[in-house]
């Protein structure tokens, strides 16, 4: 793994620093207008939001499945180390894009 930056942020992780999403966050999500009210009250009430700080592990391989990730500004990197090390980027997910609902759904570990 890369340099990981040491900052009061992450020194908790990701899911200790969730919080309500606002409405500007809300009114992101590209399929939010596509919700009918029932719909969106729903999705309110179970959204959480945190933020990511650069370099820092939002999941693990091996590790079971507790959430789905979304994401509502910026870019995540898909990424793992090789066998010697090297890092090796998979993908990168853009802003209104989510990964692991499968998982989650499936009940399985982090791939």
């Amino acid at each position: 793994m890369g340099p990981r930056i040491s900052t009061s942020s992450t020194t908790t992780s990701l899911r200790h620093r969730v919080r309500a999403a606002t409405v500007d966050e809300l009114d992101r999500v590209p399929w939010w207008p596509l919700l009918d009210a029932p719909q969106r009250s729903r999705v309110a009430s179970d959204m959480q939001v945190a933020e990511a700080e650069p370099g820092e592990v939002l999941c693990r391989i091996g590790r079971p499945a507790t959430l789905w990730l979304g994401v509502v500004e910026g870019l995540l990197k898909m990424s793992n180390d090789s066998a010697v090390g090297t890092p090796i980027t998979f993908t990168g997910v853009p802003s209104g894009a989510w990964f692991g609902e499968g998982t989650l759904l499936k009940r399985e570990s982090y791939r």
